[in-house]
C-alpha cells in the first residue's frame, strides 16, 4: 500500500484489497500530489523527505531498541516454544474483544484439539476438528515449507485466533491533528500494550 500525506486510513487492514472507492481515493490523492509537486512525475518523482516514515534516530538504533525488546532474555529459553509461552505469560490476564484472555488462546493453540466454530472473524479451524499443534506441524504444507513447530505455533496464534487483532490494532493507532490527519513524523498514540 502507498500512504500519501493527508490521506486518512480508510481500510480495516493493510492486507485487505482496496475497494473501487478506496482505489479511486488513493489515485486522486496521488494525482493531486503530482500536480502540486515541483518534481517530474513518475516512479522516482517526488522529494526524498516524502520517504521518511519515522524518526531517523529510532531507525538507526534498530528494531530491538524501538520495541524495547530484550533479545538476550528471549534467547535464554531452552526452546522457541518456551520463549513464545514466556511472552504470552507476561500478558496472560489481558482480555481480548471476544472476552477471552491471551493466555486462553495460547493454551487453545498449544494444548487443545482444534474445534471448528463460527467466530466474528470467520470460521475457525474449519475441517481441522481434533487436530493438535503437532498435527498441524506434520502436514504436507508445513513439511514442504520446512516449518519448525514454533513457526506453526506463531502462524496458528496469528491466523485462527483474535491475537492478530490485539497485536495489530495498537500499531494502527497513530497520532492525528484536529482534522484527523496523521501527524508527521508518524508515531503511535501509546506504547504497545503487549510484550
Amino acid at each position: 500500500r502507498h500512504y500519501t500525506e493527508g490521506l486518512l486510513y480508510p481500510w480495516a487492514s493493510p492486507n485487505d484489497p482496496l475497494t473501487h472507492e478506496e482505489y479511486t481515493m488513493v489515485l486522486e490523492a496521488e494525482r493531486e500530489k503530482l500536480d502540486s509537486s515541483e518534481s517530474a512525475p513518475g516512479k522516482l518523482g517526488g522529494h526524498v523527505s516524502d520517504l521518511i516514515t519515522g524518526e531517523p534516530k529510532a531507525a538507526a538504533l534498530g528494531l530491538e531498541e524501538y520495541m524495547k525488546f530484550d533479545l538476550s532474555a528471549a534467547l535464554a529459553h531452552s526452546s522457541k516454544l518456551e520463549a513464545i509461552e514466556a511472552e504470552f505469560k507476561l500478558a496472560e490476564d489481558k482480555t481480548l474483544d471476544d472476552g477471552r484472555t491471551l493466555w486462553w488462546w495460547f493454551d487453545y493453540v498449544k494444548n487443545q484439539p482444534a474445534s471448528s466454530t463460527e467466530v466474528r472473524w470467520g470460521a475457525r479451524d474449519l475441517g481441522h476438528d481434533g487436530m493438535r499443534l503437532k498435527d498441524f506441524w506434520q502436514t504436507d504444507e508445513a513439511t514442504k515449507a520446512r516449518l519448525k513447530e514454533e513457526h506453526v505455533m506463531a502462524l496458528r496464534l496469528y491466523t485462527c485466533t483474535p491475537v492478530s487483532f490485539a497485536l495489530n490494532a495498537p500499531l494502527r493507532n497513530f497520532k492525528r491533528d484536529e482534522h484527523n490527519k496523521v501527524l508527521r513524523p508518524v508515531s503511535m498514540c501509546a506504547e504497545h500494550p503487549f510484550p
